[in-house]
């Protein structure tokens, strides 16, 4: 007999994993079960399981922190790629300001869940964020003015 033993650190990567998933996508139980939402939350987590954009979990501070994050409008999503930057990660990458905002909402937050977030997020999954660089077009010239440049995560603390 084969046993598979999961921890919940073989799991944790798929929390925060991809943005692409829509948020009117009314889930089944089967579905909701593999969002990973955070329990207390309805933003928290893979897509969301929000009916609209006011509707948060009883966390509702650690709530407000990752719907704005799930808002962020400069985004990379898994497994695909943007101004000449691969994400080749099973998470959205956002935009680095994106994640200093919300690292900021999750202190300012100052409840366990905004904690236990931001420690998952910044430090276990450690998810990078990217920035917007000029490109340099030294020989022949660019294809494109900019490129993506991914960032190493700061830990949250």
């Amino acid at each position: 007999m084969f046993i598979l033993r999961i921890t919940i650190f073989a799991v944790l990567p798929l929390l925060f994993i991809n943005r692409s998933y829509s948020s009117s996508i009314n889930l089944s139980r089967k579905k909701r079960f593999l969002s990973f939402i955070y329990p207390g939350t309805k933003w928290c987590g893979m897509g969301n399981e929000a009916k609209s954009y006011g509707d948060l979990g009883t966390n509702v501070e650690a709530d407000k922190c990752c719907r704005a994050h799930d808002n962020c409008k400069e985004y990379i999503p898994a497994y695909d790629s943007i101004g000449g930057t691969r994400n080749d990660l099973p998470y959205t990458v956002s935009h680095c300001d994106c994640d200093s905002t919300f690292y900021r909402c999750l202190k300012e937050a100052n409840t366990k869940t905004a904690k236990k977030i931001g420690e998952i997020y910044f430090n276990t999954l450690k998810v990078p964020c990217f920035v917007w660089q000029k490109e340099d077009c030294h020989e022949g010239g660019c294809q494109q003015e900019r490129k993506a440049v991914l960032q190493l995560p700061r830990q949250f603390r």
